[in-house]
């Protein structure tokens, strides 16, 4: 994850990914985590189109990266 907006921007507009991407600045982080009770980000969350949370991630790890590409390939079916 990349502390740099002007970086994510640039990877979002050369990755293209099929739902919605937000960045919390500093100046909302705390806001963010008592908002939605999290201690690692990125923080990943599904949800349905009603807005009912099927899945959420606090934080990247190299090796749950097969289980991220396999839960979000079986939602975007």
């Amino acid at each position: 994850m990349t502390k740099d907006i002007f970086d994510w921007k640039a990877s979002l507009r050369y990755n293209r990914p099929a739902w919605p991407q937000y960045f919390v600045d500093k100046t909302y982080v705390d806001f963010m985590r008592v908002k939605y009770n999290f201690r690692e980000m990125p923080l990943i969350v599904f949800t349905d189109e009603h807005g009912r949370l099927l899945r959420r991630v606090e934080g990247f790890h190299d090796e749950n990266m097969d289980d991220y590409a396999a839960y979000i390939d079986a939602v975007l079916r």
